[in-house]
């Protein structure tokens, strides 16, 4: 072979010898060096050295140094143009009435649902100055595809890194210790008797944290007695303003939890006068199970609903709470995105593959109010068992592991042959009551078709169907007393499965503005694809805005913003961009950048959005690697 044919197997060499050190720069470097001027430093000194040692002739040297100085230099002109395109310019502010001077709880079954539940949410609470304090149920050490008796430390630790990164210390964090996973030859957790200790999946009677951060209650036995007493103990201790819970899952460890959480919930209301406000989210159906749709547009969508087959149907959509994402956690590319960045520090689960479902412009819950006044109630019931319908359970599941039970355990309803059907409720004075609210068996074949309510003063109402998800009955007047009666139904389990009665329509909640597009997505760092475009105005629990007191403002001349009825009307000439601010009474109610980008850096943008996204999702070796040493 000769001195040519070797310096072209180095100029090949070269190549790829770049390439390993950008796939090295992605994964590693750049959470070291925080100036690009230093990683490219760094390629100019390898790439020359390697240049220098392995070539014969002082042409083919010269050559590849050139070659390399301009591959260098176009690499770092298009990062530089990438990074200053993909990313969200952080103007947001006003939030502090929503999310500051707070103290939350989120409360998750395994090491990674806090993002799937609260991901670019907790962020916000952090930003504006509240205390998060994250509580996992498990140490998540219950995946029989990995060393059971090592991956709870692991994920531990993992959670660690990540809610550390986000901002949340340490000291927040709290490990309730049980497992993940039981013997599925007997019984669940959650439906063994109250005192008998159960075996874990993983072969763990107690429970346990790591060393220099131990369990919320070190070696405390797995039963479901301990259970309940630990996760009512810990809201009891910290007292959160929010509580914001998993809801009921497919995975058997989210349903314990959440069924768990709201009976705790109703037995802390009915003995204290601590109410928090309460919040119900999904970790799969609107998250890490939801539609991969990161970007599947030029800008970000919102969380899109994707029930699985055995769901509970149990809120209405309509209904939902959306609350607005931290800026930082958003980006046109995945990898400059911090909840990318916090997905991939949960190596052990590849929960980073799941990025485009998870990340979204919001996320959603439903309230679930605990001002009721039927709580201190004294109820009757002409049969089957009251206490089932003041317990805060919307659901309940006598058998968890021997699958096809649904969750309609938790429903009172009258027994076979009770004619009267009826259910007596008498308050401790007489109250005002704005509305009462009924919950129907869950199930859809088990239906109240028709019930009448019937008040002290002896007026009624009549409802017709109800719906699982609460039919609100309004009732506007001072009331001692009152009776429900079912009249029609259908199905043999008919019943309620929860009422409630409440003094206002609503909870005494901050009022959520956002800015959104025709497509219901709420705006942060705006693309628009013409000169004039209509957005709306996102407003929590259906809350009138006051168009007198509501001004618009625009920063840039060449642009301008008006409001018209329930439309936002905004004009951005092409090649220009403007910052839009919502104000009410002098108070920021929202910020957003719109921007009308010229063809070159519009198709630039797109192609890059795609591409790098595409890229980035992939399964490469690099990623493998990375795994493998974070484990």
């Amino acid at each position: 072979m000769d001195w040519y044919s070797i310096d072209i197997i180095n100029f090949i060499l070269l190549f790829l010898l770049l390439d390993f050190f950008n796939g090295i720069h992605n994964n590693f470097i750049e959470k070291k060096l925080k100036s690009s001027i230093l990683v490219i430093m760094v390629f100019v000194l390898v790439g020359s050295t390697v240049c220098i040692a392995t070539s014969f002739l002082l042409v083919t040297k010269l050559f590849l140094l050139v070659i390399e100085m301009l591959i260098i230099m176009a690499v770092f002109i298009t990062k530089m143009s990438i990074h200053k395109i993909m990313h969200y310019e952080d103007i947001e502010e006003g939030k502090e009435e929503l999310f500051g001077n707070k103290r939350i709880m989120v409360l998750v079954p395994h090491e990674d649902d806090e993002i799937n539940l609260m991901g670019g949410v907790m962020e916000q609470y952090v930003k504006y100055g509240s205390d998060v304090y994250v509580v996992f149920a498990t140490n998540g050490d219950g995946d029989e595809r990995y060393d059971m008796t090592m991956m709870g430390y692991v994920r531990m630790r993992e959670a660690i890194d990540v809610l550390s990164f986000l901002g949340i210390p340490e000291s927040n964090i709290i490990f309730l210790g049980y497992g993940d996973g039981w013997d599925k030859k007997r019984c669940h957790i959650y439906n063994a008797p109250q005192n008998e200790v159960i075996s874990s999946r993983a072969g763990r009677k107690s429970t346990y944290g790591l060393n220099l951060h131990p369990a919320y209650h070190e070696n405390k036995d797995y039963t479901y007695s301990n259970y309940c007493e630990d996760v009512k103990q810990v809201i009891l201790d910290y007292k959160p303003d929010t509580v914001f819970c998993i809801d009921y899952d497919t995975h058997n460890e989210h349903r314990t939890l959440s069924m768990t959480f709201e009976k705790v919930i109703g037995e802390i209301i009915k003995e204290t006068d601590y109410k928090p406000k309460v919040y119900k989210g999904y970790g799969y159906r609107t998250a890490m199970g939801s539609v991969a749709d990161f970007y599947a547009c030029e800008n970000i969508g919102a969380s899109v609903e994707r029930p699985y087959e055995d769901d509970v149907k149990l809120y209405d959509w309509d209904n939902r709470i959306r609350l607005p994402i931290d800026v930082l956690s958003l980006s046109r590319y995945l990898k400059y995105s911090r909840l990318y960045k916090a997905l991939y520090i949960y190596a052990s689960q590849h929960i980073v593959e799941s990025a485009d479902r998870i990340i979204n412009g919001d996320k959603v819950f439903w309230q679930r109010r605990t001002d009721s006044l039927l709580y201190r109630a004294d109820i009757s019931v002409s049969s089957g068992n009251k206490e089932k319908l003041t317990d805060f359970m919307l659901l309940d599941c006598d058998d968890l592991i021997h699958c096809g039970n649904k969750p309609y355990d938790g429903v009172w309803h009258p027994d076979y042959g009770d004619e009267k059907k009826e259910i007596r409720v008498s308050l401790n004075s007489e109250e005002y009551v704005d509305n009462i609210v009924l919950y129907d068996n869950p199930s859809s074949l088990d239906n109240i078709l028709k019930a009448q309510i019937l008040f002290d003063d002896g007026t009624c109402i009549f409802t017709g169907k109800l719906n699982h998800s609460g039919t609100v009955v309004p009732v506007k007047k001072r009331i001692k007393s009152f009776s429900i009666m079912i009249l029609e139904f259908e199905g043999n389990n008919y019943g309620l499965t929860e009422i409630e009665a409440f003094s206002s329509p609503q909870n005494d909640n901050p009022v959520i503005y956002k800015i959104m597009d025709k497509d219901n997505n709420f705006v942060y760092d705006y693309v628009v694809s013409s000169e004039e475009t209509v957005f709306h105005i996102y407003r929590s629990n259906n809350r009138a805005l006051d168009y007198e007191s509501t001004v618009v403002k625009c920063d840039n001349p060449k642009c301008s913003a008006a409001l018209s009825k329930d439309n936002l009307i905004i004009k951005c000439p092409y090649g220009s961009k403007c910052q839009i601010s919502l104000l009410a009474d002098n108070i920021l109610l929202d910020r957003v950048l719109i921007r009308n980008p010229r063809m070159f850096q519009r198709r630039f943008m797109k192609h890059w959005q795609r591409e790098l996204n595409k890229i980035t999702l992939k399964k490469t070796i690099c990623h493998r690697i990375y795994r493998l040493i974070k484990k």
